[in-house]
């Protein structure tokens, strides 16, 4: 069996940002998207449930309403 990961991503805020969207994929060009998180407002995410033996990408989008 597999053990699950938990991990908690960081990123530096960007002076202006009200907001952040958050994805993260199994694929490196994000074909296939396994989550999208809209309207963060802190510069963290706490990820779980993730696969100790696979590579994931992630990438953030700061952005204002």
């Amino acid at each position: 069996m597999e053990q699950k990961i938990n991990p908690e991503l960081e990123w530096t805020k960007e002076n202006g940002a009200d907001f952040f969207r958050l994805q993260y994929s199994n694929s490196p060009n994000f074909d296939s998207e396994l989550m999208t998180t809209d309207s963060l407002q802190i510069n963290k995410h706490k990820l779980s449930g993730l696969d100790s033996g696979t590579t994931y990408y992630w990438r953030i989008k700061s952005f204002n309403y």
